[in-house]
């Protein structure tokens, strides 16, 4: 009796040094997050395109930072969020944690970088995401019994050219992976784009690629050959194994 005694008083003195350290390295986050903004924040910009020069330090550390520190995935930010100096979403699920970081240096072209992070066997895995934009919405979805990810961003050529992508994702061996899910007559695709060089570019994303609230349709804005928009969309309607093209709609 008296060991099962000692041994619950070990384990609650090393859940208690647990939930300790927990708590320390929350507060180390909150600790870095006052330091960058008092090092690299500027109250004269509304925007991190009027003060972009420090944009590369600030992704950097951050992203040192999420790297270094597993509780950063229970970590919201919401100093930097608030400031403009990260942006974050989630999965449909919760499962899934995506940063955004805008890297540009300068000029009207504006380049980002993706962090995410997820739940893996033993401890949070955090992982670079390219071929992905500025984050917009992220969608879930069931194909062939696994969850999909279908995440909707944009790039920025200049002031007014635009690429609008949709890429599918699903985490297979603790990676976030692309998945071909996108069927066209003549092959599988992870991703669809669609690009716009200054035509109405101040329409929002939703307008160039739609994704049904039932989830059953994506539908993909035609620009003709001259660069004109169109209000003719191909439309991928929702199987067991992916998205099949089906013709066009509007």
């Amino acid at each position: 009796m008296n060991r099962i005694l000692k041994l619950s008083s070990v384990f609650m003195f090393f859940s208690a040094q647990g939930i300790l350290v927990a708590q320390a390295q929350a507060e180390s986050l909150k600790d870095f997050e006052t330091t960058l903004i008092q090092k690299y924040y500027q109250s004269s910009c509304s925007s991190r395109n009027e003060c972009d020069q420090y944009n590369e330090n600030i992704s950097n550390a951050i992203e040192t930072k999420i790297k270094k520190d597993p509780t950063s995935f229970t970590y919201a930010f919401p100093q930097l969020a608030e400031k403009n100096m990260l942006k974050i979403h989630y999965s449909p699920d919760r499962k899934i944690k995506f940063y955004t970081m805008d890297i540009s240096g300068g000029g009207t072209m504006r380049d980002s970088t993706n962090l995410i992070q997820f739940k893996g066997k033993n401890s949070p895995i955090t992982q670079d995401l390219a071929k992905v934009g500025f984050i917009d919405k992220i969608a879930q979805v069931k194909i062939d019994n696994r969850d999909v990810y279908l995440i909707t961003s944009v790039f920025i050529g200049s002031t007014c050219s635009r690429s609008y992508h949709i890429n599918s994702f699903v985490v297979n061996n603790d990676q976030f992976v692309p998945k071909q899910v996108f069927q066209t007559k003549t092959q599988n695709l992870d991703s669809i784009n669609v690009e716009n060089d200054c035509q109405d570019w101040e329409r929002p994303l939703q307008d160039f690629i739609r994704i049904s609230q039932d989830l059953k349709n994506v539908d993909i804005m035609l620009i003709n050959a001259s660069g004109k928009l169109s209000n003719h969309y191909l439309r991928y309607q929702k199987t067991n194994h992916g998205y099949r093209y089906i013709g066009q709609t509007k």
